[in-house]
């Protein structure tokens, strides 16, 4: 039987989680932050990560998808690497992953602005890791 949900998890500010959690949604980005909302389905990727540009406390956040509208949603994905000339479009990419969990078949993947509506009704729950 096939998996029909996904998770996906998102190092993110404190502020930020609490809002996402509050509302069971990704939130736009805040202005002058990157647009794109990245995220992987590598829990160990995403502890490891560090923001450099982020100072402020951050905490990481588990996203429980329907998988089929996430593979709808990325469907037409596009490498990270050059992605700027499909600014509309899902990226993936493997940066930061090891080679074990390529195998296992984790992903990263980067919501542009213009489908994270789409993204947010993908959501089925929201959790911080803890």
């Amino acid at each position: 039987m096939p998996e029909t949900t996904i998770f996906l998890f998102r190092k993110m500010s404190v502020t930020e989680a609490e809002k996402t959690l509050t509302a069971s949604s990704m939130q736009p980005a805040i202005k002058g932050a990157h647009l794109i909302k990245h995220f992987s389905t590598s829990l160990k990727k995403v502890r490891v990560f560090r923001n450099k540009a982020v100072t402020a406390p951050q905490t990481i956040i588990q996203i429980q998808l329907d998988t089929t509208k996430f593979e709808e949603l990325i469907k037409q994905s596009v490498p990270q690497e050059g992605a700027s000339k499909f600014p509309d479009k899902v990226q993936i990419s493997m940066e930061g992953l090891t080679t074990e969990e390529i195998t296992a078949g984790h992903i990263n993947v980067g919501i542009p602005p213009t489908l994270l509506e789409a993204f947010n009704r993908s959501i089925l729950s929201v959790k911080e890791v803890k």
